[in-house]
């Protein structure tokens, strides 16, 4: 936990002052309090604990960024970019509250202010890996993909083991300047928009490393491999994510294409039905169905899967 730097005052004049050690003392437990609220995912308590500690040090820019992370929590986006702004008018060098306003901008959908925000973080502290990485995701969905693959190569440049495994719930890691498997993954992503399949699947490889239980990373992995042909491989990767996530829908349903392909037609209903299960929305589950009983020429029953789909999603359009 990063201290202000008034608790160093304060305990400096400790033995002159007494009634400010215990206004130390005091604030020092309500940040302890507040961490342990806010790590237990009690973010209401860290709320109210932070506002205490504000009103004893009503300009200590830690406990605004504090704040704006318990709001950001519960969802009240607006008054957490509030207090990150706060923050950062109280210590312009935030790094860490510059980022976290780029997560809440881009939850509004304000995407170029989010990019601003990031780039405003990388700037101040070229090392912050994660804001490169959250960076890379927006400029990524922003169809700005060779740029994000080098913005994604810059944070595992920055952070090559990607220390920090999995990131907390906050998408913020225990030291901000480190990365998760994540960032290999996306890197995959970018490289597999691009169609640079090796490359991609090397990223994807890497994070699997990194991380083994990485379920979305073996999915993609299988995605990579499925359209170099190599269906063995990419059967094995899909079955290992749904090893790791009973639940996935879409493994099911890219573990389906690949027994198509194999002309595995009853094992790729199989797959198909189970992502159906798991989500009966899945419109694009449906037309892969679709396409599998057509093979086996079993017309009626292609066309209540097609129409299925089209009933989920009007403007479908897939083949």
């Amino acid at each position: 936990m990063q201290k202000n730097t008034l608790f160093a005052l304060f305990i400096s004049l400790s033995l002159a002052t007494t009634p400010l050690l215990v206004t130390a003392q005091t604030v020092d437990q309500l940040y302890q309090q507040g961490i342990t609220a806010q790590n237990d995912g009690n973010y209401s308590k860290a709320e109210a604990i932070w506002r205490k500690v504000l009103q004893q040090l009503p300009k200590d820019a830690y406990a605004y960024f504090y704040l704006g992370k318990a709001l950001y929590f519960q969802k009240k986006v607006d008054e957490a970019l509030a207090a990150y702004q706060q923050a950062i008018q109280l210590n312009p060098n935030d790094v860490r509250a510059y980022h976290n306003i780029g997560v809440a901008l881009a939850d509004q959908k304000k995407f170029d202010r989010a990019v601003a925000a990031y780039r405003k973080a990388i700037q101040i502290d070229p090392k912050f890996a994660l804001a490169y990485k959250n960076l890379g995701l927006l400029l990524y969905d922003q169809k700005k993909v060779d740029e994000a693959v080098a913005v994604f190569r810059k944070a595992i440049q920055i952070d090559p083991k990607n220390s920090n495994d999995s990131g907390n719930a906050e998408n913020i890691p225990t030291d901000p300047k480190k990365l998760d498997a994540t960032a290999y993954n996306n890197l995959g992503d970018a490289l597999y928009y691009q169609k640079k399949l090796d490359e991609a699947i090397a990223a994807y490889n890497k994070a699997i490393q990194l991380n083994p239980n990485y379920a979305y990373a073996y999915n993609n992995l299988g995605n990579a491999l499925r359209n170099q042909k190599k269906l063995d491989e990419a059967i094995a990767a899909y079955n290992k994510a749904i090893q790791l996530n009973p639940n996935y829908a879409y493994a099911y349903n890219n573990l389906g294409i690949a027994l198509r392909n194999q002309k595995k037609l009853d094992e790729a209903i199989a797959a198909y039905n189970k992502a159906i299960q798991l989500n009966p929305n899945y419109a694009y589950a449906y037309n892969n169905l679709g396409n599998a009983l057509s093979d086996q020429k079993k017309l009626d029953e292609a066309i209540a899967a097609y129409n299925k789909a089209i009933q989920l999603n009007p403007n479908y359009a897939y083949a």
